[in-house]
């Protein structure tokens, strides 16, 4: 591989990321209206997390409450990366809840001791049913699962 490999797919994703991302059907309204503490945890280096929360008009709404693996060098499913988020954010892994679309993340959430909702609107290998805590394939389905 070239060794500018990781910049230039960096520079060419970002590219991508501007014109064609669009925030997850009503995860806006989800999120705006949340009364409980929130943040995310990602894999992602952290200037991409603030660039899609940033094109999908979600950074305000999380920019102080942002976690990379970069940061801290542990990727998933490894579960460090929700075990400093929740730790940051003032909670214990039994009290948190994690949002995860892919199975290495549902694992991670699991290996860290947190309870764990699976999205499964893009999960076409039907990975996440029986491995996460619970599922939902869309953010009107996460709002009432929120309520029980």
């Amino acid at each position: 591989m070239p060794s500018n490999f990781q910049s230039e797919y960096r520079r060419r994703s970002f590219e991508k990321f501007k014109k064609e991302i669009q925030p997850v059907e009503g995860s806006q309204d989800l999120i705006k209206n949340l009364k409980i503490p929130f943040c995310v945890a990602s894999s992602g280096p952290e200037n991409k997390i603030r660039l899609n929360l940033e094109l999908t008009g979600l950074l305000p709404y999380l920019e102080s409450n942002i976690f990379s693996c970069y940061t801290i060098q542990k990727w998933k499913p490894n579960p460090a990366v929700f075990l400093w988020a929740s730790e940051s954010m003032g909670f214990q892994p039994s009290e948190c809840l994690v949002i995860e679309d892919s199975l290495i993340g549902v694992n991670a959430a699991l290996e860290g001791g947190f309870d764990v909702f699976g999205f499964t609107a893009h999960d076409y290998q039907n990975e996440l049913e029986g491995k996460a805590t619970r599922t939902f394939d869309g953010m009107l389905k996460l709002q009432e699962l929120l309520k029980y």
